[in-house]
């Protein structure tokens, strides 16, 4: 009944927001909807022995919610401010050369993929049960692949986005988009698990809203079908739900859908549990993560493990998700949580302005920052990810360096030059 009436209040502050901002899709709308759908979901999970949340948390989760609101409403009029006689250009609005880029990355494909394929497959004939050991070595800390191979799958999943910018873009073809991005996104799953292909798909929603300015019906069912199937494919490859046991068809769809809720509710259960003092665990987490990380490069830093202990969300279901604000209070407290949760908020609404007016780089950022919005109610991802944004960063300029249409760009200065009365330079 709490996390119900909560989750109401959070409701009104996403609407309040997005009237405000006179933009649904905003940061600051985003982040407490987000919530108050996650806490609607933990009221309803009740019916699965999910404990309910009647504790102070709350309070942070409203406080939460208000901060990261208030500060995106006032950094994105900032942003409408300061640039409302600015003309948008620069080197990461230029137009790709989609074409190459497809051909040079199927090449790719044909030379990396079948060896990661064939390293999944050592570990089990069947990829069912080689997605389950990978998953395990995974949480264990343990490599799956090789440092080539694994990075390769991480461009996977920086590149898919820019090609679904190509294709709204319409310089590539719907057949181009899936010939590159399938094979990627089925050895994500099968070697990384589902949760980086979920924010993927997430992040694609986004980049649609973002080049488009609305989601279309088409793309929410084929988006809501591939994360149906990611979700079950998950399932089964952790063993969390099994095709071949005796289980009836209702009995199998219960069993599911107690799977998806834990999977998704989790982590305001968890963290509300460890905020009451009624679990006792490690903060391991941190905003800083990231950047140990990088420092042990050098011997600097040892990084913490970010897989938690688990612990029980519900009489006899455990979890190790605890949500954003584990990564936030127990180091920090409600200061902690107000100060890099505002910092957050700036950061992703200005991303978010920029992806607007046309840059693909601040797309790129803006699909992995709204998702990691949206993934909050299971961890930090925004923190522990600055690494891979440097990645990012560096993909992304190689890619415009490599592929930049220059013919294109030369023709469009040449009609803009006949336009205006001048003769074309040759």
């Amino acid at each position: 009944m709490f996390s119900f009436a909560v989750g109401t209040v959070l409701l009104m502050i996403g609407i309040i927001a997005a009237l405000i901002s006179r933009d649904k899709w905003s940061p600051a709308s985003v982040f407490p909807l987000t919530w108050a759908f996650g806490l609607w979901g933990v009221s309803a999970s009740e019916v699965f022995g999910f404990y309910p949340i009647e504790s102070e948390a709350l309070l942070l989760y409203i406080a939460g919610s208000l901060v990261f609101s208030i500060v995106g409403i006032a950094t994105y009029e900032m942003l409408r401010k300061l640039n409302r006689n600015t003309v948008p250009y620069g080197y990461f609005y230029n137009p790709i050369n989609a074409r190459k880029m497809v051909f040079f990355f199927c090449l790719l494909h044909l030379a990396v993929l079948p060896s990661i394929y064939i390293d999944l497959t050592s570990l089990s004939p069947d990829l069912v049960q080689a997605a389950y050991i990978a998953r395990q070595r995974s949480v264990d800390g343990d490599d799956v692949l090789g440092w080539a191979a694994s990075n390769y799958l991480q461009v996977g999943t920086m590149l898919i986005p820019l090609f679904v910018v190509c294709y709204l873009k319409k310089w590539c073809s719907a057949s181009s988009l899936l010939i590159i991005s399938t094979p990627w996104a089925l050895l994500i799953l099968l070697a990384s698990g589902r949760s980086g292909l979920l924010q993927l798909l997430i992040g694609v929603m986004f980049i649609w809203v973002i080049v488009r300015g609305k989601l279309s019906a088409k793309l929410v069912i084929w988006v809501g079908g591939c994360f149906l199937l990611v979700l079950i494919g998950g399932a089964i490859a952790t063993a969390k739900v099994a095709l071949d046991s005796d289980e009836s068809a209702g009995d199998f769809v219960y069993t599911f859908l107690e799977h998806f809720a834990g999977y998704a509710f989790q982590g305001p259960v968890l963290f509300a549990r460890y905020f009451d003092g009624d679990i006792s665990l490690e903060p391991l987490w941190s905003p800083f993560s990231s950047m140990c990380h990088m420092l042990s490069f050098v011997g600097l830093c040892i990084p913490d493990p970010q897989h938690l202990a688990f612990n029980r969300y519900a009489p006899d279901l455990e979890g190790n998700v605890y949500s954003m604000y584990f990564s936030l209070y127990p180091k920090f407290g409600v200061l902690g949580v107000i100060a890099f949760l505002s910092l957050y908020s700036a950061i992703s609404t200005y991303t978010y302005f920029k992806a607007k007016a046309g840059n693909v780089y601040y797309m790129m950022l803006a699909s992995f920052f709204m998702s990691s919005i949206v993934l909050s109610l299971f961890s930090d991802q925004i923190s522990s990810s600055w690494w891979s944004l440097i990645k990012l960063t560096v993909l992304i300029a190689l890619v415009f360096f490599l592929f930049t249409d220059r013919k294109k760009i030369r023709r469009d200065r040449a009609m803009i030059n006949q336009s205006a009365g001048q003769t074309p330079a040759t």
